[in-house]
């Protein structure tokens, strides 16, 4: 039985020393290796640092799934920020009450999303412009969590008897279900997961 990792970037960090050049990720715009996602990841978490993230500080995802998200992700990680995914199935109002309650310091959109925000009125700053995601400034005033929690992200409800609330997950509980998942239906390298489900959605985990 493998431990369970302290933080959840570690096990694509174990993958790309073992199997660097393997296939990790599959979309619409091409193959990736576990390296080349990697490196994504470093430059992501060297870009939240420029721009002077703090530890347990939020990352808001509202995007399509995309490779770069997933890259987000782990960048998060590395930088000890917690990510909260949104679907961008989600309507952008929708997507402002989780940002008003979660205070992020930046806010990852793709090109779609991240229109709809601001013509809804979210006052955001375009720090970083690619293909598949922009980043936004939203605040450098939100309130800090406690280290000691470790957690990882925050996934919240569908709000349909009310407004949405956020469940907080710590690196060490999503690493059990990683492994006892993984263990349970005996997963192994040579195995492709087809992932379905969206980002905020407890089952992305498992994917």
């Amino acid at each position: 039985m493998n431990s369970i990792k302290k933080y959840l970037h570690e096990y694509l960090e174990q993958a790309g020393k073992s199997d660097g050049d393997r296939t990790y990720v599959k979309t619409t715009s091409g193959s990736y290796s576990y390296r080349q996602v990697y490196d994504m990841v470093l430059k992501y978490e060297n870009f939240f640092k420029e721009n002077q993230i703090r530890s347990t500080e939020r990352v808001i995802i509202y995007s399509s799934k995309n490779v770069s998200s997933i890259a987000i992700m782990a960048a998060c990680s590395r930088a000890k920020a917690i990510y909260v995914p949104i679907s961008s199935a989600n309507p952008a109002p929708r997507a402002i009450l989780i940002i008003n309650e979660t205070e992020p310091h930046f806010v990852v959109c793709d090109k779609l999303t991240g229109l709809e925000l601001i013509e809804a009125g979210l006052n955001i700053n375009l720090l970083l412009e690619e293909d598949e995601i922009n980043i936004y400034f939203y605040t450098d005033s939100g309130k800090l969590l406690k280290e000691s929690d470790n957690i990882g992200f925050i996934l919240f409800t569908s709000g349909s008897t009310g407004n949405p609330k956020g469940v907080i997950i710590s690196h060490a509980a999503a690493g059990a279900f990683i492994q006892w998942s993984s263990e349970e239906m005996g997963i192994s390298k040579v195995d492709r997961i087809a992932s379905i489900a969206p980002f905020n959605f407890d089952l992305s985990v498992f994917d």
